[in-house]
């Protein structure tokens, strides 16, 4: 019986790819830390719709080794089409030593 289910869901999500994708994907690009102290995100953004979305944004708390957030800034792509990816990137403030790690929160808007 379990096997019917899977090669069901598993039909449904080759039929209707909305169902097998978020409609909105994030990758960690890159994250580096620079000489003048700042650390650097790189974040890709995927628009997995069928339509054009106005604004995709994550929040990245930059972390310390404790996981302890130092600091959180956002990160924002506007106008990302259809099937698109989109890129964007933020800077730790150089006084906030520490960072060992990034962790970002996904939204996205599609009005």
């Amino acid at each position: 019986m379990n096997r019917l289910l899977y090669a069901v869901a598993a039909l449904a999500a080759v039929l209707n790819p909305a169902i097998a994708a978020d409609p909105v994907t994030l990758e960690y690009e890159n994250f580096q830390r620079l000489p003048n102290g700042a650390t650097e995100i790189v974040l890709k953004f995927t628009n997995n719709t069928s339509k054009p979305l106005s604004l995709i944004s994550a929040d990245c708390a930059f972390l310390g080794a404790d996981g302890k957030a130092l600091t959180v800034l956002p990160i924002v792509a506007q106008n990302v089409a259809a099937g698109e990816v989109a890129y964007g990137n933020t800077f730790s403030p150089r006084h906030v030593v520490g960072v060992e790690k990034a962790q970002c929160r996904l939204k996205y808007h599609d009005d």
